[in-house]
This record gives structure tokens, C-alpha cells and sequence, in this order.
């Protein structure tokens, strides 16, 4: 298993965020990376749970991607403390085992399957984008 942090920041202040990705499969990780930092975004992506848990705390980002296959700490459970800890947070899930009912149980305001159509899930991420900016405001 390989961890993958992008544009740490090492400072003590919290850095903005965008975006957020905690997804398992790096070449979808990657992926979704590349084309939101191309539409100017700021991303962040890891394969791991704490991480994702770590990176949350210190930037506090709008939209959170994540997926219920993460292998040190179950997706659910992590979408079940960013949503008690913020309704603000747009948090999009992207299931394998995970029913859709257990998935907005926990507090998600998406959920798509991991292997969905892909510009579907840009879309879905656009939508999610546009609320966050305006419940922002």
C-alpha cells in the first residue's frame, strides 16, 4: 500500500482547500486530481484513512470525495465524523459495498458507485462545488 499526500503545507496555519479526495484507486484518485486542478481548483487526495483524517483537520476544505474502500479506517465511519463534526462539508461517496441508504445514514449528500460513468460524477461534483460556494456565502 502506498500513502500519497499532494501539496502538503507544512506551516502551522490551516490551509485552504477545495477539495479533498480519499479514494483507493489511484488511477481514479489521480484522475479526478488532474482534471479539478485543471478547472483551478485546489486539491489534496490520499489512499489512507488518517491521512484523510489529518488533511480534513488542517484544511477544513468545502467538498470531500470519498470512498468506503480506504484500508486503515472504513469510509463510512469517516464520513459519519466529518458530517458530526461539520453540516457544512459537501461530501460525495463513492460506494462498493456500501448500500446508498447506510451512505446518507452517515451523512453523505452524494452517493455514485466507485465504477460510475465518469463525467456523471464530474457533474456531480460540479453541483456539489456550487452549493458549497453558496452556503458559503
Amino acid at each position: 500500500m502506498s500513502r500519497q499526500i499532494t501539496d502538503s503545507n507544512e506551516s502551522d496555519t490551516p490551509a485552504s482547500l477545495d477539495i479533498l479526495i480519499g479514494i483507493t484507486d489511484s488511477a481514479l484518485r489521480w484522475r479526478l486530481i488532474d482534471h479539478l486542478r485543471h478547472q483551478r481548483m485546489s486539491v489534496q487526495g490520499t489512499d489512507a484513512g488518517g491521512d484523510f483524517l489529518q488533511i480534513y483537520h488542517y484544511t477544513q476544505p468545502r467538498l470531500i470525495i470519498i470512498s468506503d474502500t480506504l484500508p486503515d479506517w472504513p469510509g463510512l465511519e469517516l464520513c459519519q465524523l466529518i458530517r458530526q463534526q461539520s453540516l457544512i462539508v459537501q461530501i460525495v461517496f463513492l460506494q462498493t459495498t456500501t448500500t446508498v441508504l447506510e451512505a446518507f445514514a452517515a451523512g453523505a449528500d452524494e452517493v455514485q458507485p466507485i465504477s460510475c460513468d465518469y463525467p456523471v460524477l464530474l457533474a456531480r461534483i460540479s453541483a456539489r462545488l456550487r452549493r458549497a460556494w453558496f452556503d458559503s456565502d
